[in-house]
């Protein structure tokens, strides 16, 4: 039997100083792949002298060349003109183990299945912590995939735990299954654009090889987080509510799922009366006494936007906003906590195996139990 073969697609968009250390790491694989295709997306600063660079070094390294249109359509064109059974997407400022493709495409070449899973780390420079996955390692196969891997995407008695990361980055996926997927994604959508094709697809697939290895670096950086946008988070949920459809409306376990995953962008985007605080509740956090001395915890997406109504609700105070990593102005360490007097922390964190870590951060601090508080879907 034939070994599969593998085409590793990079969308490059001003990532000068990224992008070499991106593509070493690709070149440094065990395995290497048929083919890289870096796609400069417009970029505006030295990458493409870069690509230039590593294209005279290497004959896998091919230049796609194309006006500026975000990283979906940079991953559209790059799916066009590959050639290999099984595609990679590596962003230009991220970075892989050498072992990532000798590790996944074993299963490639064994199976065949639609999708090939593995897990994430999260690299902040300093620290990283792993982005774990609860569906147990394996093959799944036929209504295996409906029983046990589509029914337990979201672990709907803990909000918000993906038991299957969304990150397309991390995963490989057989280039005639993934083509229309991704083609389907307007070249518009920003943020959510992973979920729309991962969703769909894994309710769409007769086979999944999900590893429980992790490879891919993705990496953090102030910079990178603090960009504007086209879209809002409730384009996404619009999106997959179309993407979905006739499997939402016909399982009661999906719902339930797709119910979460609904809160949790309409978290993210702020939207009006999801958070609100009325007779002594501060929904979706639960009681909460009129005059409560708050900390708020978590500085990324929802953190801004939970911290923006705190500080603008009249019955309560803020006391504090903390954060680990964050280099936001007005923001202080956790360690400092100990000097506050506050009632209440809220962990203003979405993902729920990250609220988890949280918390038990939190009570590691001495910080009783019922002073904690954490996004919950009742």
């Amino acid at each position: 039997m034939e070994k599969a073969t593998l085409s590793v697609i990079v969308p490059v968009y001003n990532v000068e100083e990224y992008i070499g250390k991106c593509l070493d790491s690709i070149l440094a694989q065990k395995r290497l792949p048929e083919e890289i295709l870096c796609v400069n997306d417009g970029s505006t600063d030295g990458s493409l002298a870069v690509l230039k660079e590593y294209e005279t070094k290497s004959s896998l390294i091919r230049i796609i060349n194309k006006e500026n249109g975000g990283l979906v359509s940079a991953r559209k064109a790059g799916l066009l003109q590959a050639t290999g059974d099984y595609i990679s997407y590596i962003d230009g400022d991220d970075w892989i183990e050498e072992e990532m493709y000798s590790g996944l495409m074993q299963y490639a070449d064994s199976h065949m299945p639609d999708i090939i899973t593995s897990q994430i780390i999260r690299d902040y420079g300093t620290s990283q912590v792993l982005d774990e996955d609860y569906i147990p390692e394996g093959l799944y196969q036929g209504e295996e995939v409906q029983t046990r891997v589509c029914s337990e995407l979201v672990d709907t008695e803990n909000f918000f735990r993906k038991n299957l990361k969304t990150h397309m980055a991390s995963k490989l996926f057989r280039r005639e299954f993934l083509n229309p997927l991704q083609q389907n994604v307007p070249d518009a959508l920003v943020l959510g654009e992973d979920e729309a094709v991962v969703y769909p697809a894994i309710l769409a697939t007769r086979g999944i090889y999900i590893s429980h290895e992790a490879y891919y670096h993705y990496c953090f950086r102030q910079e990178s987080l603090c960009h504007g946008s086209e879209n809002s988070w409730l384009d996404i949920i619009a999106f997959l509510k179309t993407a979905m459809a006739s499997v939402v409306e016909s399982d009661d376990r999906i719902r339930r799922q797709f119910d979460q995953i609904t809160l949790a962008h309409r978290l993210y985007e702020g939207e009006a009366g999801v958070l609100n605080y009325a007779d002594g509740v501060l929904s979706p956090y639960g009681n909460i006494p009129e005059g409560s001395r708050v900390v708020v915890y978590g500085a990324g997406t929802f953190g801004k936007v939970l911290h923006g109504f705190v500080q603008n609700c009249p019955e309560l105070h803020l006391v504090a906003w903390v954060d680990k990593n964050s280099k936001l102005p007005g923001i202080i360490r956790p360690d400092e906590m100990n000097t506050l007097d506050f009632d209440f922390v809220l962990i203003a964190v979405v993902l729920g195996d990250v609220a988890a870590s949280i918390e038990g951060a939190l009570k590691d601090m001495g910080i009783p139990p019922e002073k904690i508080k954490r996004v919950t879907c009742e």
